[in-house]
């Protein structure tokens, strides 16, 4: 028997199905005593050991345990961040992202014993290449060996087509807005006969992926936290800076945020809670018409990610499949804690009416590692066609005259992945080694340069030549971005070959001489 594994490594909560080459249902495990199947991604480091999950949780309400306990660590991966535990340990959003996998891991080893696996983590569909990497880094640290990984929202769309067989040849939208992040991914699932066979292999296509990685459920919690500090204020007389400054009053307002957002997403909040360092009781009313007022900013912002992803969907031409309309969108899956919020749906039905039916809200939780463990056992058996979120290139002069440094595109944004692609460039000086700053950007299909103002970095590789090489010396140079999205530089230049996956590495300068220059055929 083959078992097979899908983790959702969530911003807030995380969870981890099981599924066996002998069943057609993956099985969601369960993280506590009480059959809960979400671990909350929280972590504790505590004297006497680390705890993660929902105990960690409260330890949040706790002023003792408050400075020593962690979450949203994953709306921090690929940054600075650092948490000081104590004098001899601080942790990364790496360490606390291991953390919560080892749990998982240890909640289904409880289950399941040591049986052999194979797993797929999911991960943001527009998150950064280096973020990509770092969620390997923490699966790696957490012992855990993935296959792959898999964006959400290609995994909850996976799960509904498979539970829903009525589905093939149609064509979904997923919304998933998580704790920390929201994707909207427009995906369709089409038959492919085999040669020669009656059977027929599932390929499920993506038509466009849009998101944002800073915009999640926890930007709604602060609203609501600084609703709390308000009413706080006026009915204590105490100024909004001192309650801040009170670590207990803070902690219990910044703790209880979250549960009332999820209370004002079944209607308008009246209740009271007792200030922790004078005894005052509050009595904490809000509507839910000023909560969606007070969040409408985010929901605009939101609904743009969802108009944008659609229109890209019915603008591009996706190999094998004809063009869509509006009308072709068959159901709208709501993805995600944050999806449980009724202006969501509210929102999405003022500006297109005709979507009112179509509007679905499926296993907002589990479905996205219910997909992962799904895909991880067809992996070999069924087809994925995913898109580039984002354009890809390297740093060079456009030519030997331009004194002006562009990003020279490689690999365009609704690109199907697996894809690369090399160029070839001449070194605009003599020199002794390579520095090559890799860019993303938005541009579309066509555009060969892009102002580096218009860019992000997102890494550097350097080639360290044996010799100094002359000025026009010839370099190739591919980026290739593999199933999983992580994207891969290859330059060579005089036999010499370096690469890397892309990490970001800030400690190199801006300033590091760029020794290219596109070659012109």
């Amino acid at each position: 028997m083959k078992v097979y594994l899908g983790i959702d490594l969530g911003t807030t909560n995380s969870c981890i199905s099981r599924i066996t080459d002998m069943e057609d249902e993956p099985r969601v495990i369960e993280t506590s005593a009480s059959d809960k199947h979400t671990l909350p991604s929280v972590v504790s480091y505590e004297e006497d050991g680390i705890v993660v999950g929902d105990i960690a949780k409260q330890y949040l309400f706790d002023v003792k345990h408050k400075n020593k306990t962690i979450k949203l660590a994953k709306m921090y991966m690929g940054s600075e961040k650092r948490w000081k535990i104590n004098e001899n340990l601080s942790v990364t959003p790496v360490d606390v992202s291991a953390e919560v996998l080892k749990k998982l891991m240890e909640h289904y080893k409880n289950q399941y014993g040591n049986e052999s696996y194979e797993c797929i983590i999911t991960c943001p569909a527009n998150y950064m290449e280096n973020k990509k990497n770092l969620v390997l880094e923490a699966a790696k640290a957490a012992g855990i060996s993935v296959k792959s990984l898999l964006n959400e929202p290609t995994a909850a769309a996976i799960s509904f087509f498979k539970t829903n067989k009525d589905t093939i040849g149609k064509t979904i939208v997923v919304f998933d807005l998580g704790g920390g992040t929201l994707d909207v991914t427009v995906a369709t699932c089409i038959k492919v006969q085999r040669d020669g066979d009656e059977n027929y292999t599932l390929e499920y296509k993506i038509r466009s992926s849009k998101g944002e990685e800073m915009l999640g459920g926890s930007l709604w919690d602060i609203e609501v936290e600084k609703e709390m500090l308000l009413q706080c204020s006026q009915q204590t007389n105490r100024s909004e800076e001192d309650i801040r400054k009170s670590v207990a009053d803070y902690t219990l307002i910044k703790c209880t945020s979250e549960e009332y957002k999820i209370q004002l997403s079944s209607g308008s909040l009246d209740t009271t809670f007792v200030l922790r360092s004078t005894g005052d009781l509050v009595n904490f009313r809000f509507s839910i018409e000023d909560f969606e007022k007070k969040t409408e900013h985010l929901l605009l912002k939101a609904l743009g990610v969802f108009d944008n992803a659609l229109e890209s969907a019915y603008n591009s031409e996706v190999e094998g499949l004809q063009k869509i309309t509006k009308d072709d969108i068959y159901k709208i899956i709501l993805v995600g804690g944050g999806s449980r919020m009724p202006q969501i749906k509210k929102g999405m039905i003022a500006r297109h009416p005709d979507f009112a039916d179509k509007i679905l809200m499926r296993d907002p939780d589990l479905s996205i590692s219910k997909g992962a463990a799904i895909w991880c056992k067809e992996y070999n058996e069924t087809i994925l066609t995913e898109r580039l979120s984002n354009t890809f290139g390297i740093s060079a002069y456009p030519n030997d005259e331009d004194e002006d440094i562009v990003c020279c595109n490689h690999i365009h944004i609704g690109q199907s992945i697996p894809c690369e692609c090399t160029l070839d460039y001449l070194t605009r000086y003599e020199c002794t080694a390579l520095h090559q700053n890799i860019y993303q950007n938005a541009s579309s299909i066509g555009t060969k340069y892009t102002s580096l103002d218009e860019c992000d970095k997102i890494g550097t590789l350097i080639v360290q030549l044996p010799h100094t090489v002359p000025k026009d010396t010839p370099i190739k140079t591919t980026l290739k971005v593999d199933s999983s999205g992580i994207l891969s530089v290859i330059s060579e230049c005089i036999g010499v070959t370096n690469s890397c996956t892309i990490t970001l590495t800030p400690e190199l300068e801006e300033s590091l001489p760029i020794d290219l220059i596109l070659r012109v055929k």
